[in-house]
C-alpha cells in the first residue's frame, strides 16, 4: 500500500510517512518506489523524506537523485543528500575520489561541510593530507562561525588533525568554534583508528577544558570522562571535575553542574546518583503584579522574516515562565 501511496497519494503527508515507513521494507520495489518520490515529488517535504529512507548503499540511480538534491537550491534537501553520501560504507565506490569535486559544487556551506567529512572518511592514507588541507583553508577563509564549526566535525575524521582540532578547542573564537572542536576530538578518540601515543595528549584537552569554564566544553568533557572506553579513575581527573563544578553559579549553570556531577558518580561508582541542588525560591522569584495583568490567553505575535508565529502566553500552567519572557520582552 505505501509502495503505492508514496508516489500517488495526493496529501503530501500520506506520501511523507510512507517514505518513512518505507525505510523499514527491504524490498527492491520499496527502493525504486523512494528513489523516484526523491526525485519527482513536487513537495519538497516528501522528497527529503524519501531521502533519508534510502538504504546507504549504492545505486546508479539512488547516486543521480542524491547528487541532483545535492546540487539544488533547497539547503535542507541539500543537507539530507550530503548526510546520506556520509552514510555510506567505506568501500563504496561511488564515493571513492569523486567526493571532493562533488563538494566544490555545491552552493550551500553546510551540505557541503557534509560532503567534506563524507570524502574525508573514505579516503585512502594517501589521499587524506590533501583533503585535510583542502577543509583546513576553507576554515581559515571564511568567516561563518557555524561553517568553521562544521568543517572542524569534517576533520574529526582523521587523526592526523589531532593538533588542529585541539588549538581550535583551546581558542577564543564564538563558542560555538572551541565547543565543537572539542566534541570533534572526543569523536576522533572513539574512532579506531586514533593513535594510543596521543592518549595523554587527548586527556589533557580535557582537563584544560574542565579549567576553562565553558559551560559546553565543561558537559563534554565530563561526558567523554565519563566514558568506560576511557581511564577515567585518575585522581587529577576527579580533583579537575570537582574544581569545575567548584566555580559553577546555580542555579544558572545547573545543567553544566549535573553533567559533572553523573561523571564523578561513575567514576568514584557510588551506589546512588547525587541527587540535583534544589535552590530556594528567593533565587527565582515569580513577579505575581506581573502575571496578574496578562489576560488568559494573552497571545504574542512574531513577524520574521519567514512568516508570522502566534504564542500564546499560558498564564495559569507557567506563570514564573510567562512573567519572564513579558519581562524581557517588554
Amino acid at each position: 500500500m505505501c509502495i503505492k501511496a508514496v508516489v500517488t497519494d495526493p496529501a503530501y503527508f500520506v506520501r511523507e510517512n510512507c517514505a518513512a515507513a518505507l525505510a523499514r521494507v527491504a524490498r527492491p520495489v520499496a527502493y525504486a518506489a523512494l528513489v523516484k518520490a526523491a526525485a519527482t515529488d513536487p513537495d519538497h517535504r516528501v522528497r527529503i523524506a524519501a531521502m533519508r529512507a534510502l538504504p546507504a548503499q549504492f545505486s546508479v540511480e539512488g547516486a543521480q537523485v542524491v547528487e541532483s538534491s545535492l546540487l539544488g537550491a533547497l539547503p535542507q534537501e541539500s543537507l539530507t543528500a550530503a548526510e546520506w553520501l556520509l552514510k555510506l560504507p567505506a568501500d563504496s565506490s561511488r564515493a571513492k575520489g569523486n567526493l571532493l569535486p562533488l563538494a566544490r559544487r555545491v552552493r550551500h556551506w553546510r551540505a557541503r561541510a557534509v560532503v567534506l567529512q563524507a570524502a574525508l572518511r573514505q579516503a585512502n592514507t594517501t589521499q587524506r593530507p590533501a583533503l585535510a588541507d583542502t577543509i583546513r583553508r576553507r576554515y581559515g577563509h571564511t568567516v561563518n562561525h557555524y561553517e568553521k564549526a562544521a568543517l572542524l566535525t569534517a576533520l574529526s575524521e582523521d587523526p592526523a588533525q589531532f593538533d588542529f582540532l585541539a588549538q581550535a578547542a583551546a581558542g577564543s573564537a564564538a563558542p560555538i568554534v572551541p565547543g565543537t572542536a572539542l566534541i570533534a576530538l572526543v569523536s576522533m578518540h572513539g574512532n579506531k583508528n586514533f593513535p594510543v601515543s596521543r592518549q595523554a595528549d587527548f586527556m589533557a584537552v580535557l582537563r584544560r577544558a574542565l579549567a576553562g569554564g565553558d559551560v559546553a566544553q565543561l558537559s563534554t568533557a565530563a561526558e567523554a570522562l565519563a566514558s568506560l572506553a576511557l581511564p577515567t579513575s585518575q585522581p587529577e581527573d576527579l580533583i579537575a571535575l570537582r574544581q569545575a563544578q567548584a566555580k559553577l553559579a546555580l542555579p544558572r549553570e545547573i545543567e553544566a553542574w549535573l553533567a559533572l556531577q553523573q561523571a564523578l558518580d561513575k567514576l568514584t561508582k557510588v551506589s546512588q546518583p547525587t541527587p540535583a541542588p534544589v535552590g530556594p525560591a528567593s533565587q527565582h522569584p515569580i513577579d505575581w503584579a506581573l502575571v496578574q495583568s496578562i489576560p488568559v490567553g494573552q497571545r504574542v505575535r512574531f513577524t520574521t522574516s519567514k512568516g508570522v508565529i502566534v504564542l500564546e502566553l499560558k498564564v495559569v500552567a507557567a506563570p514564573g515562565s510567562v512573567a519572564s519572557f513579558v519581562s524581557l520582552v517588554r
